[in-house]
């Protein structure tokens, strides 16, 4: 039998325990996080968070198997029929996550997958899939597209705050560098793999496959946000193609009058459309538009459109053009098909309380995201107070004073603009009636042998004094004392030695008392 003596014994144990510690330790540093920007509120925040979690220039990136892109387009098919429970299949489940996002800005729902697993806890997703969002309330059957939200320079955050407030359909995101990849594309060698415009087997371009099936022969378009180089394209600010080169549209195209509208509200920039200029950067490479265009999914690697369609949108910007604020009534006035509301009629304003107003009004119309309500103390200069949802007619303004009269009117709004406003109308608070003083806090006691000092929180600004209780139970409290307005600290004198006893201390007027909690100390 192999026996060993007392100092080998000693350094297996020490060398198992070591091991084990490592391992617990191992398991704890190294279980992965879940990163779904959950404290994010709006869309411009929740894409800051999605964008600083990608993984950048050579950080690496992984291409889903067939069968994950097979079921990322089951689930964004599912998405896009106004599916607002959806299961992931266990392929990407863990890896992604499917939620209901309410953005705090305009009170409206989206559909959101994302890419959460972050299993080595390094703050950045594993894989670089990507994001996709769907607004089934939508006005708009646009799909806002950032092929490179990483690369292009502010294009991620221009077209998430585009497809906001154009009330569009979807939103695709790829989700990481288009170099994070050091492989060449097998798609387009000229391209790295993690290039999401320029391959075949990556979520965007699964995105527009679905959209494409979605939609069949319903007239939608997609709009892609491209960033080009301050030297690209000559002086060119803005370049608008349907992905096929220097090929001059007909007229009538619906990129004059996209371009005129750009122009419209951005007259100093210089906007070119395919065929105007030797501007090359026309998307005609681009996976998603070869196969808007007509190229079958199985040959937008090496084939290139031999006709087109108005529905791929391709525009290039200079770094100057990349301000959402720019493009928005530009897309809305080119693509839009809706109207803003009817305005709200009939307000009357009522005086609830000394503390709260509640204006009400008519609804008039039916297709209104927000109605937005306004105030003023003179009836002349009003300023916008707060917001509240579709189909929602009154409001409680609990941020007015006493014995003042305030002024409300309000207006409808949705992605299209406002609605003329309401009436306006007044009424006055009344004075509020005396409240008893609020209760004092932190009563603290501290025991001598023939007295007792204690301390206290004033609460209150309407005490006429402060009445201190003393009992040898809590139910047997008795006034002993009373002093000043504002005091907080009285000392308790002539009592027995190593004896419990029970304080509360209450602030009063006519109105009544406030009471402490009941501290219970024993003199030494």
């Amino acid at each position: 039998m192999l026996r060993l003596n007392k100092s080998k014994s000693l350094t297996l144990m020490t060398f198992t325990v070591v091991m084990v510690m490592m391992s617990v330790f191992f398991s704890i540093t190294t279980e992965a996080a879940v990163l779904n920007c959950s404290s994010r509120t709006t869309l411009e925040e929740l894409f800051d968070c999605i964008k600083a979690q990608m993984r950048l220039r050579d950080d690496g990136y992984t291409a889903p198997t067939a069968q994950q892109l097979e079921d990322l387009r089951t689930v964004m098919g599912q998405m896009l029929d106004g599916q607002t429970i959806v299961t992931l299949p266990s392929s990407i489940s863990g890896i992604m996550e499917f939620q209901r996002f309410i953005d705090s800005d305009n009170s409206e729902t989206y559909s959101l997958l994302m890419e959460v697993e972050d299993a080595d806890s390094d703050g950045m997703i594993d894989l670089g899939f990507g994001t996709f969002i769907v607004y089934n309330e939508a006005d708009n059957e646009l799909n806002i597209a950032s092929p490179h939200p990483a690369y292009d320079l502010n294009t991620g955050y221009e077209s998430i705050r585009i497809f906001k407030y154009t009330s569009s359909r979807s939103f695709s995101m790829a989700g990481t560098h288009r170099y994070a990849g050091s492989t060449t594309s097998p798609c387009q060698s000229s391209y790295k793999i993690s290039d999401a415009a320029h391959n075949d087997d990556c979520m965007f371009f699964g995105a527009t496959q679905e959209l494409v099936d979605y939609y069949t022969s319903t007239v939608w378009y997609q709009i892609q946000y491209h960033g080009m180089g301050i030297d690209s394209c000559g002086n060119t600010d803005v370049f608008i193609s349907h992905g096929e080169y220097l090929l001059t549209p007909p007229q009538g195209d619906i990129v004059y009058t996209f371009k005129d509208n750009v122009l419209a509200y951005n007259p100093v920039w210089n906007v070119e459309v395919d065929g105007e200029s030797s501007c090359y950067l026309d998307g005609g490479s681009n996976t998603s538009g070869r196969l808007i265009n007509g190229v079958p999914a199985g040959q937008v690697c090496d084939t290139a459109a031999s006709n087109y369609g108005e529905t791929f949108i391709h525009i290039e910007q200079k770094i100057d053009c990349r301000d959402a604020s720019d493009w928005i009534d530009a897309v809305n006035d080119t693509f839009g098909s809706g109207v803003a509301p009817d305005s709200p009629s009939d307000l009357i304003a009522f005086a609830y309380a000394c503390d709260q107003m509640d204006p009400s009004w008519q609804d008039n119309s039916d297709n209104e995201t927000q109605f937005r309500i306004e105030r003023s103390s003179n009836g002349s200069d009003y300023t916008e107070i707060d917001s509240v949802g579709a189909d929602i007619t009154s409001y409680s303004d609990t941020t007015v004073a006493e014995n003042t009269t305030y002024w409300y009117r309000v207006r409808a709004y949705n992605s299209y603009g406002y609605s003329d406003y309401s009436n306006a109308d007044s009424d006055t608070t009344p004075v509020c009636p005396p409240l008893p003083p609020a209760a004092p806090t932190s009563l603290k006691a501290k025991s001598r042998k023939y007295s007792v000092d204690f301390t206290w929180t004033d609460n209150s600004n309407n005490e006429d004094g402060f009445k201190i209780y003393r009992g040898d139970s809590p139910s047997t409290l008795t006034l002993i004392d009373t002093v000043g307005p504002n005091t907080t600290s009285y000392e308790d004198t002539g009592l027995t030695r190593k004896t419990v006893y029970y304080y509360q201390v209450c602030a009063y007027n006519a109105e009544g008392e406030g009471c402490s909690a009941i501290i219970e100390t024993k003199t030494k």
